[in-house]
């Protein structure tokens, strides 16, 4: 009995020690798992962060003499900046329309850290579409006739690090409106994270 009593006893602290083992294993999973999604929370809303200061750019830019030229300055130097502090992948499409001129131009900013292969088709609009290539840290705008007012609608379509992707938009073409759109697609990395954002943002008002 005696021998007994003590086999069940050596049992018994190797459950113990068995249990304390998988207990701190798992306090340690459960710590890398609250960190892991403090870390993306952190991402998350420097991500938001980003996405603002875009549309703040877009919008100060909409209240100078030469909108087109200062939203594409603003923006593209924000761009700059992001890429610089943070190491971000970015495209972004910047519209201007006025209503009174018959025309509209779009600048496309290339921040993928690879060259892009685009094409822009816009409804009621001459040319009807224009194919380019744009090297990592440029921008390009290109001009256009509208014919008819009412909605431009804007194709994008592009090839980068052998992925296709396409967006469409929205472009308001009324005289004597003017009207803005802005379409930004960030991706922030860290570490093992990643973090895409998609936004688009819109103005419209008249000529005073």
């Amino acid at each position: 009995m005696n021998r007994k009593g003590q086999m069940f006893l050596i049992a018994m602290i190797f459950v113990l020690i068995s249990f304390l083992i998988l207990r701190n294993v798992l306090d340690i999973y459960d710590v890398f798992e609250e960190k892991r999604a403090q870390e993306i929370k952190t991402e998350d809303l420097e991500m938001r962060n980003i996405v603002r200061e875009y549309q703040h750019a877009a919008g100060i830019a909409s209240m100078q003499a030469d909108i087109n030229r200062s939203g594409q300055d603003y923006i593209f130097n924000f761009s700059s900046f992001v890429r610089d502090t943070r190491g971000a992948k970015m495209l972004y499409l910047f519209a201007y329309a006025n209503g009174s001129t018959g025309k509209y131009s779009v600048t496309l900013g290339n921040f993928l850290s690879d060259n892009v292969n685009a094409t822009l088709s816009g409804t009621n609009t001459a040319p009807a579409s224009s194919q380019f290539t744009l090297g990592d840290r440029r921008n390009q705008t290109l001009e256009f006739n509208f014919t008819a007012n009412g909605t431009v609608e804007l194709n994008l379509t592009y090839t980068t690090a052998n992925q296709d992707r396409k967006d469409l938009l929205n472009l308001s073409v009324q005289s004597p409106s003017l009207f803005i759109t802005l379409m930004t697609d960030i991706t922030l990395e860290e570490k093992d994270i990643s973090v895409r954002y998609k936004d688009i943002y819109n103005r419209t008002w008249r000529v005073p």
